[in-house]
């Protein structure tokens, strides 16, 4: 017989277990590069996701009060003075920004969530007597150069960022170093400047030519302890 044909009492038919235990660390390997695979793919998503609803909660934020500003100008361009805009979304007629009459714009709330205060959009407007708030730099800074601004307030500090960034400014909010007080209207013969009725952090000085070089929108903190607030600007004057 020969030596190759005799039974070693073996059975031939089963694997090695060096063989086995390889196999089952090629398993595991395997596993655990696929769920590495998946969780990453997740993570990703997710911040993906994040990104894509941050920017969707700046462009609301920013369009607004930007359709609101063509609804001012079409009005004013009527005839409407500045000091008879109706910012009141229930209001009607030729002189309601909200009406079809009017401005013709859709009053939209902020976006939910977002406000520290819960609060709504601020139209600030000069009244029939002269009062009012100014942006430095957009227009006339006189007593007689009170603006119409949308403002709203309490934005976290990373959607105020990404406003800034959107606009073209320094990302991080510029501090106003006097609180504006959105409460309280200049009188009618105060001026802008380091005052509670002036957005003045961002003033720019006039052009060579004589034009205004101020940006009209932009995110700030309110004072060194305030909340942050994006202003945009609607009329000048």
């Amino acid at each position: 017989m020969n030596i190759l044909d005799q039974d070693n009492g073996k059975d031939s038919s089963k694997p090695a277990a060096g063989k086995t235990r390889g196999g089952r660390f090629f398993l595991l390997l395997f596993i655990l590069l696929v769920s590495a695979l998946a969780y990453m793919y997740m993570q990703h998503s997710i911040k993906v996701g994040h990104r894509e609803r941050a920017e969707e909660l700046t462009a609301q934020v920013m369009q607004f009060p930007a359709v609101v500003r063509t609804g001012v100008a079409r009005m004013h361009a009527r005839g409407i003075a500045l000091d008879d805009l109706n910012f009141n979304p229930d209001a009607q007629g030729m002189r309601a920004v909200f009406h079809k009459k009017g401005g013709a714009v859709r009053y939209q709330l902020p976006p939910p969530g977002i406000l520290t205060d819960g609060g709504k959009w601020m139209f600030k407007t000069v009244n029939a007597k002269g009062e009012g708030w100014f942006i430095a730099g957009a227009g006339r800074d006189d007593h007689t150069g009170k603006d119409v601004i949308a403002a709203l307030s309490g934005l976290p500090l990373g959607l105020c960022e990404r406003i800034n960034h959107a606009l073209g400014l320094a990302p991080r909010p510029k501090v106003e170093s006097v609180t504006v007080d959105l409460s309280r209207p200049a009188g009618a013969e105060d001026y802008a400047g380091l005052n509670a009725w002036t957005f003045a952090v961002h003033a720019q000085p006039v052009g060579p030519d004589g034009a205004n070089t101020s940006p009209s929108a932009a995110c700030i903190r309110n004072g060194e302890a305030g909340a942050y607030v994006y202003y945009h600007l609607l009329a000048a004057q």
